[in-house]
């Protein structure tokens, strides 16, 4: 990867207040000059940008569709390493999942309260509502270890999750993630909640899953250190990670922070609406970096995403944690947690690691600011 790579900067007279970029976004043509140049890179004045290259159509299909600019295609290469590539189709035609009604919901609340083998298991425990159990997956796939964090109140809906119930849960991951540290190099941390139709969750009740990683097992997030650390080696000791988060908050991208870490709407969405949260703290690589308080930080975020995709109306999502392996230390990157809405069906060419939306990032970051901005909370007095 050409991390020094030059750019061009393409204006289109014809282009929508929609396609144009916001300050620390740069359309740039897709020609064999540029074709290395990273996502993440410094433009003219040394400040950090952010790069969507424009793939113009081809005249024929032009034709066919008078000449809309809107049929043109763009495409973001993911600047953390743990995806491959976001394509922009903006007439692409939407494949929206359908969603139970409220009716609908309130029948398997009921069914699955009374069914619920997590709510035996908390039973059991003599767990509280606010607290958080962790037990045995009862079909493991996960090496060396495999386990379910379980906040202990009934949850099948975005709308009932409580902070607590987050809080609680993350307290349990980082006490697995102790217990287990001496032999394992790493977790893989993930979640599943809605339908299972729409997000593969077999159990409806809100639950984590925390999986064992070992030395020769893969780790999503390594390809994040490798840039990091190649980054840090071509601009003189500088935070990839810093300058990312320079980059989106110059793009307008970030919807809410705290003083331990950030949430905005990734430069190439998997999904239209994906959300990452990550640590504002270089030394926080994976949870066995973090400190009560920042755990707090990432439970307080993770609701306030949860919250607006409520209100958006969305009812399913998968979240993964990219962390550093246990054995990094000092950590070559940040911990994120990416949260995946299922707004819409995946596909070949989502397993292809190419991932299509219908919409520019800037635009889902003001739908999502203007949802935030109708919760009556303390996210509202905050300037992302």
């Amino acid at each position: 990867m050409d991390l020094s790579a030059p750019t061009f900067t393409l204006r289109f007279a014809t282009l929508s207040n929609a396609i144009s970029p916001p300050d620390g976004v740069q359309i740039s043509a897709v020609d064999k000059a540029i074709d290395d140049m990273p996502t993440l890179f410094r433009d003219g004045k040394g400040k950090p940008s952010l790069c969507v290259r424009y793939h113009e159509t081809s005249p024929a299909k032009s034709d066919r569709l008078a000449g809309q600019t809107h049929s043109d295609v763009y495409s973001v290469v993911d600047p953390l390493g743990i995806s491959g590539e976001t394509h922009i189709g903006l007439e692409r035609a939407k494949r929206e999942v359908s969603t139970p009604k409220d009716d609908t919901w309130r029948r398997i609340k009921e069914i699955s309260k009374k069914e619920c083998s997590l709510c035996d298991e908390c039973r059991e425990m003599s767990c509280l509502e606010g607290q958080a159990i962790a037990v045995n997956n009862g079909a493991p796939f996960a090496p060396l270890v495999h386990k379910l964090v379980v906040p202990c109140a009934h949850r099948i809906r975005l709308q009932e999750i409580q902070l607590g119930d987050l809080e609680a849960s993350w307290e349990k991951i980082h006490e697995i993630a102790i217990e287990n540290s001496g032999k394992l190099d790493g977790i893989t941390v993930g979640m599943n909640f809605g339908a299972y139709a729409l997000s593969g969750a077999s159990q409806p009740h809100l639950h984590y899953q925390v999986a064992g990683i070992g030395k020769a097992n893969h780790n999503a997030a390594d390809r994040l250190g490798e840039i990091c650390e190649e980054y840090k080696a071509k601009h003189s000791g500088s935070d990839y990670l810093e300058d990312y988060i320079e980059a989106l908050r110059r793009s307008g991208l970030v919807i809410a922070k705290n003083p331990r870490a950030i949430l905005y709407v990734p430069i190439a969405q998997r999904v239209k609406h994906e959300l990452q949260i990550m640590s504002r703290r270089s030394s926080v690589g994976n949870i066995l970096n973090t400190e009560p308080e920042d755990r707090a930080a990432f439970a307080e975020l993770e609701h306030l995403a949860m919250r607006i995709y409520a209100k958006l109306g969305i009812e399913a999502l998968n979240e993964v944690w990219y962390q550093s392996r246990f054995e990094q230390e000092p950590a070559k990157q940040r911990m994120i947690v990416s949260m995946y809405p299922r707004t819409a069906i995946v596909a070949f060419y989502e397993l292809s690691g190419n991932h299509v939306v219908d919409q520019f990032p800037w635009n889902s970051a003001q739908e999502l600011k203007d949802v935030r901005d109708q919760l009556d909370d303390k996210f509202l007095r905050r300037e992302p």
